[in-house]
């Protein structure tokens, strides 16, 4: 089965992910965009949860550097924020997410 890869900065939410996830998916985590991009190349992940971290260039940033890689294009990203009612954020959408 393909990995998960988990991209952010945060360690506290990259192990809380990994709590969650233990036993049901197997996963790797890169802590920015640019490192991202290396080990999604390398390990073919089946989806891509990818928190907003502009200071790691995770986020729209990233999601634009992912979906700049052909090879990627077709990978789901779900972009993980702490926005909570906010509305529909196009900007997102555009950029790649599949979901957020």
């Amino acid at each position: 089965m393909a990995p998960l890869l988990i991209v952010g900065a945060d360690e506290r939410l990259r192990e809380y992910l990994a709590k969650c996830l233990e036993g049901a998916w197997e996963y790797v985590f890169a802590e920015g965009a640019e490192e991202a991009l290396e080990l999604a190349r390398k390990s073919r992940p089946a989806v891509i949860l990818m928190t907003e971290d502009p200071e790691s260039g995770a986020g729209v940033p990233g999601l634009h550097i992912l979906q700049g890689d052909a090879v990627l294009r077709g990978v789901p990203v779900i972009l993980l924020t702490s926005e909570w009612g906010e509305g529909e954020r196009p900007d997102v959408r555009t950029a790649g997410a599949d979901e957020y």
